[in-house]
C-alpha cells in the first residue's frame, strides 16, 4: 500500500522506502549539481505555486462576487426605502397638495 509522504504527482504511488530513496537521490543530485538544483527548485516551485494560486484565485473571485452582490442588494434596498418614504410623504401631504392645487386653479 502506498503512503503519500509528499503529495507530489507520481511520487505517492510508490511505497514509503522507494519514496525516501527517490527523495534522497534528488537531494544528492541537487547538492552535487547547481543546474540540477535550479531545475528541481523550478519544478517544485511551479508546482507549489500552482497548488497555492488556484485556490487563492477562487477565493478572491468569491470575495469579489460577494462584495459586488452585497453592493447590488444595498443599492436596491436603499432605492426601495427611498420609494417607500416618497410614497409615504406623498400620502401624508396629499391633502395639503390637493388644497394648494385647488387654490391655484381657483385663482386663474
Amino acid at each position: 500500500m502506498a503512503f503519500a509522504f509528499l503529495p507530489f504527482p507520481f511520487l505517492n504511488s510508490f511505497s514509503l522506502p522507494v519514496q525516501f530513496l527517490i527523495l534522497l537521490g534528488l537531494a544528492f543530485c541537487a547538492y552535487r549539481y547547481d543546474t540540477f538544483r535550479g531545475i528541481l527548485l523550478s519544478i517544485v516551485g511551479i508546482y507549489c505555486l500552482y497548488k497555492v494560486t488556484v485556490p487563492l484565485v477562487r477565493w478572491a473571485f468569491f470575495v469579489f462576487k460577494t462584495i459586488a452582490w452585497f453592493g447590488f442588494y444595498v443599492n436596491f434596498f436603499l432605492l426601495g426605502i427611498g420609494y417607500i418614504f416618497t410614497g409615504a410623504m406623498g400620502i401624508w401631504n396629499f391633502p395639503e397638495l390637493l388644497q394648494t392645487f385647488m387654490d391655484s386653479l381657483e385663482g386663474k
